[in-house]
């Protein structure tokens, strides 16, 4: 079943901002501020997938795979600025699965497009207190959302068996046509 997403992107984004403050709140008793800044802007991503991915089952397998590469990324370096570009590739990874595309260059292009805007966004607003990290997850997942504007899935392959002569014969009936 596919699904209308851009605004369910746009829903996040706010949502995500909105999650900062309690997440904040109560993950900095265990983690810091920094360390809980730096697990909340990776612990969104599966939940971005699940809730904006074109159909639950693509959803799904995004936020299975970037959920579980996540582990590996906090174990490296668990600072916010590299939780940020950890965030970037698992989305990416994680979208790679859940929107499928023609074109690896175009998905590239648009992944390092939106994830450099958005990165400068998040360092901008960033400023170790409370609501301008707020600002600055919900700029990021704000720049994240144009995804869903400009990704095109790629087309469903068909389940129906088709005679290779009619469809060869509806193809020349195009071609002449035009």
């Amino acid at each position: 079943m596919k699904r209308a997403s851009f605004g369910r992107s746009l829903g996040f984004a706010v949502l995500a901002g909105l999650l900062t403050f309690p997440g904040q709140l109560l993950g900095s008793l265990l983690f810091g501020y920094d360390g809980s800044l730096a697990l909340l802007v990776l612990g969104l991503v599966p939940i971005s997938l699940l809730c904006c991915a074109p159909s639950w089952r693509a959803g799904l397998k995004g936020a299975l795979l970037s959920g579980t590469l996540a582990g590996g990324v906090l174990v490296c370096d668990p600072s916010p600025g590299a939780m940020v570009l950890g965030t970037l590739v698992l989305l990416g990874l994680g979208r790679a699965v859940a929107y499928p595309t023609r074109s690896f260059g175009r998905a590239l292009a648009l992944e390092l497009g939106l994830g450099a805007l958005s990165a400068a966004l998040f360092a901008g607003f960033r400023d170790g207190q409370l609501v301008g990290d707020a600002f600055a997850i919900w700029a990021f997942w704000l720049i994240q959302s144009a995804f869903a504007l400009v990704a095109r899935a790629a087309p469903a392959k068909a389940t129906t068996v088709v005679d290779r002569f009619e469809h060869a014969a509806a193809q020349a009936y195009r071609l002449m046509q035009s």
